[in-house]
């Protein structure tokens, strides 16, 4: 997820500095297990659309701006409402996918330290998200 939207050459940049990260981090993994290094055949991206919500496995997440409880969860009702208007009339494969965000009652966060919970009410503003700026909405 970016803060704003991305030229390719910015995209492109992105890819190739998270390439190079994997490998450090493969190469650290690599000499205790002794596999060969990876090689990089083929890398692309391409910058779909830019959103105000991002999903994630079972979650939709946004950068927290210092925006309230109520404008977050009004700012997440107006994009799954976006969302399922786009996807009327389309297939599964031709949507967005919400995976669950469409159920309003679904809709909670966590505790302190992360631990999902049905009583935690959304959005999450857990140790982990405040240590990277987002909330998130399980669901």
């Amino acid at each position: 997820m970016f803060r704003e939207e991305q030229t390719q050459e910015q995209l492109d940049a992105f890819v190739q500095d998270w390439w190079k990260r994997f490998l450090v981090s493969k190469n650290e993994e690599d000499s205790r297990s002794k596999i060969i290094n990876p090689e990089l055949q083929y890398l692309k991206a391409e910058y779909k659309k830019h959103d105000t919500w991002v999903l994630t496995w079972f979650q939709h997440e946004t950068f927290d701006i210092g925006q309230t409880d109520e404008e977050a969860l009004q700012s997440f009702e107006d994009y799954v409402s976006r969302i399922e208007d786009e996807n009327r009339g389309k297939s599964e494969m031709e949507g967005i996918p919400l995976m669950g965000a469409e159920d309003r009652w679904r809709w909670r966060g966590a505790d302190e330290n992360g631990n999902y919970s049905e009583d935690a009410p959304a959005p999450c503003r857990c140790k982990y998200c405040k240590e990277q700026g987002v909330l998130r909405i399980a669901h």
